[in-house]
């Protein structure tokens, strides 16, 4: 995401923020705060901005605890963020807590099944890690393309080659390759159309 574009949405999410902090007269106004923190720490989570990101998602679970359906969001992304910063015990606390407080509500998230994958070959544990991947692909569409899944068929290499799977780890790779090269081949297009259209704004 462009650096401008991250502003935009920066600017955005406070916004909401500000307005929802004012307002807070129902539990609608408040699921919207816990979003709106939810997705700001997204964000910063995306750009490396690990300390913004754990804030926001504090303030995302305070938001949400009424919401019996949304309080995993936060707690999903505070997951992966413990992840992305090579923290593992923290992740496997909030892993813990989401599967024995939040149980009903895991199938309908399945990038918890993700989340999960990543912990436990950061644990060692490949065929659960396996297991869990495999989970959040079958809770798909099945011919998705998106960073996601591009992920999810990389930790499946990996976890297929760590216990020596060869002809697995192999399909997992390639499927991999293929959702990649998908992806560039979208950017690219995406690119050229905004080239195209900014010429011919210029060109008025």
């Amino acid at each position: 995401v462009l650096t401008s574009e991250y502003e935009k949405a920066e600017k955005f999410y406070i916004e909401v923020i500000d307005w929802a902090t004012q307002t807070r007269e129902s539990l609608v106004v408040q699921i919207m705060l816990g979003n709106a923190y939810r997705q700001l720490a997204k964000m910063y989570q995306g750009q490396g901005k690990y300390e913004y990101a754990g804030l926001n998602y504090g303030h995302a679970i305070d938001n949400l605890k009424k919401s019996s359906t949304r309080i995993i969001e936060p707690n999903i992304g505070l997951m992966s963020l413990y992840l992305d910063m090579g923290e593992i015990e923290l992740a496997d606390s909030i892993e813990d807590k989401i599967t024995t407080e939040m149980s009903t509500t895991i199938l309908t998230h399945r990038e918890f099944y993700l989340e999960k994958g990543r912990l436990l070959i950061a644990k060692m544990k490949y065929a659960e890690a396996i297991e869990n991947l495999e989970t959040f692909l079958n809770l798909g569409n099945g011919s998705e393309i998106t960073e996601e899944t591009k992920q999810t068929h990389f930790l499946r290499y990996q976890a297929y080659k760590k216990i020596g799977q060869g002809n697995n780890a192999l399909a997992a790779f390639e499927s991999f390759k293929r959702i990649e090269d998908s992806l560039e081949i979208g950017t690219i297009k995406e690119n050229v159309q905004k080239i195209q259209s900014d010429y011919e704004i210029s060109l008025r």
